[in-house]
């Protein structure tokens, strides 16, 4: 007997059990996104903060509301399969307090969520002992299933090219993000894009040792004609 289709997460699975490509379980509206009308296998985006969030409330009401449910749960979905499943990062070390202040991207294939990132706007000393604004990326993963089809490329051109549009009251040129020592992988990945490392000492993050690295933003547009080719 085929599985039926889920009214809450679009993919086929039965009711009482775990959909194999997103998580979800049950029957509830949290999940409720407009179903995607490409192609199954297409890469896609999605960027979300409070602020845009606010914004659309006195256009779509509720549908606002379900929107950010939605968006964040499926984020939430990935980072408990990639940091707390996959790298044993405890759950409430995982979600901290610059989740309200973040701006959050889910890169999708098809209608399925497989990867996530955040950034927020930060200072950092300069070395002559004033500050300057940075952009801090952290808790970027894909899941393991996706790791060979350039996905994690794909997140940074995105995200790079998000940050850099953004009208920031101070420039912004200096992406610093925290990696987990033992994600092999996307240190990687972020090497290859650009990314250098800031020190060879690891220090403590979510109770696991991690690496710093940093880039030079690029110009707006630079981020989407690099990912082009």
């Amino acid at each position: 007997m085929e599985p039926p289709m889920c009214t809450a997460c679009n993919h086929a699975h039965f009711p009482d059990q775990r959909c194999p490509i997103c998580g979800h379980k049950g029957k509830g509206n949290s999940f409720r996104l407009p179903k995607f009308k490409g192609s199954p296998t297409h890469l896609h985006f999605k960027a979300f903060d409070q602020h845009s969030h606010e914004a659309k409330w006195s256009e779509y009401q509720q549908e606002a509301i379900s929107h950010w449910t939605a968006l964040s749960a499926l984020a939430s979905i990935v980072r408990r399969r990639v940091f707390v499943q996959e790298l044993g990062i405890q759950e409430n070390l995982e979600f901290d307090e610059h989740e309200p202040n973040s701006r959050h991207v889910v890169g999708f294939m098809g209608d399925a969520p497989v990867a996530y990132a955040r950034w927020r706007l930060d200072t950092a000393p300069d070395g002559s002992g004033s500050n300057h604004s940075v952009a801090v990326l952290d808790r970027l993963c894909v899941l393991g299933n996706y790791r060979t089809q350039n996905v994690a490329r794909n997140m940074l051109n995105f995200v790079m090219q998000d940050i850099a549009q953004m009208p920031f009251p101070m420039p912004v040129t200096i992406v610093v993000t925290n990696v987990p020592a033992t994600y092999d992988a996307l240190l990687q990945k972020l090497l290859g894009h650009g990314f250098a490392i800031m020190s060879q000492e690891t220090f403590l993050e979510r109770g696991a040792p991690h690496v710093r690295l940093f880039a030079h933003l690029p110009a707006p547009g630079a981020a989407s004609a690099a990912g082009a080719g």
